[in-house]
C-alpha cells in the first residue's frame, strides 16, 4: 500500500515545501511510503481492530459498497466505488500499489520520514469512518 497515505501527513508535507521557498516552483513530486504495510496486512490489523467479524472478499465488500453509495450518495463510499469499478479479488490489490516511479522529486524514500500506517493509525481510521457514517 506504498501509494496510499495519510492527507494530513500530504498537506503537512506540501506546506513544508511551499514554505521553502521559491525553488521548487514548477517541480513535480511523487509520494510513496517504505514503510506500507501490503494490502493483506493492512486488512487483518482493520478487521482485529474493529473487532474481528472476518474478511469478506473484494467482490462482496464492493457489492456491498455499491449497495450502500447508491441509499447514501453523498457519503465518501459513495465516491470511492469509481475507483474500484472494474476489480475483482485478484486485481484489488494493485489499487494501492502505486506504479512506478520516474521522477526526481520522491517524498518518502527516507525510511524514517515514511508515515508508519499500523494499528493506531488504522483505529483512527476507523474512527474516521465510523463518524462520517454517522453524519451522511
Amino acid at each position: 500500500m506504498s501509494s496510499v497515505l495519510p492527507v494530513d501527513y500530504l498537506c503537512g508535507t506540501i506546506a513544508a515545501l511551499v514554505a521553502g521557498g521559491q525553488q521548487r516552483v514548477g517541480e513535480d513530486y511523487d509520494f510513496v511510503s517504505l514503510r506500507a504495510p501490503t494490502f493483506e496486512e493492512f486488512f487483518k490489523v482493520m478487521n482485529r481492530v474493529s473487532g474481528g467479524k472476518g474478511l469478506i472478499s473484494f467482490r462482496e465488500w464492493h457489492s456491498r459498497a455499491l449497495e450502500y453509495a447508491a441509499t447514501h450518495p453523498n457519503n465518501p463510499l459513495a465516491r470511492i466505488t469509481t475507483i474500484t469499478d472494474g476489480h475483482n479479488d485478484e486485481t484489488a490489490a494493485y489499487l494501492v500499489k502505486g506504479g512506478q516511479i520516474d521522477n526526481k522529486h520522491v517524498l518518502g524514500l527516507d525510511f524514517e520520514s515514511a508515515i508508519l500506517v499500523d494499528e493506531g493509525y488504522i483505529r483512527k481510521y476507523l474512527d474516521r469512518i465510523h463518524a462520517a457514517s454517522y453524519s451522511g
